[in-house]
């Protein structure tokens, strides 16, 4: 990976785009600031800031996973042996709207259909094991997010 390091007085507009431009070539934010100098703090206050940089940085996250994209379909189609998981994490990452993963919203008919059915197994412990599992679903936070 290429270093930018820039002088320090340089312009803001060129730290900018130097930093976009590391960070199209290394992928991540800490990459970005190695290789500018920039602290990825500053690179936040930027985003936060100025609205064009954010848009820039946004094109530039989008183009670094299209590239990432590109190697998966090479590695898929010509790599029999390539590590795919590694990859998907990568994309859904970085493209989260194209791969990462989607919130089912709650149905509590189907929890109510679920509770039927385990009333009508004849064992015990499929009813016992059935019953946490609703509550479970039930609770205001299953998953423990909020905890």
């Amino acid at each position: 990976m290429p270093t930018y390091r820039l002088p320090r007085k340089a312009p803001r507009d060129q730290r900018k785009a130097e930093f976009v431009d590391a960070f199209k070539t290394a992928g991540t934010i800490r990459g970005a600031a190695k290789a500018t100098g920039v602290a990825a703090r500053t690179h936040y206050d930027w985003v936060k800031q100025d609205e064009a940089y954010a848009r820039e940085f946004d094109f530039a996250q989008k183009e670094f996973g299209e590239k990432v994209e590109d190697v998966m379909f090479d590695r898929i189609f010509n790599d029999p042996k390539c590590h795919h998981v590694l990859i998907i994490f990568a994309l859904k990452g970085l493209m989260r709207e194209k791969y990462g993963d989607r919130v089912i919203p709650f149905d509590e008919a189907a929890a109510d259909t679920l509770d039927k059915l385990l009333n009508l197994s004849d064992k015990p412990k499929v009813r016992a094991a059935g019953k946490v599992v609703l509550k479970e679903i039930r609770a205001d936070d299953p998953l423990g997010v909020e905890a």
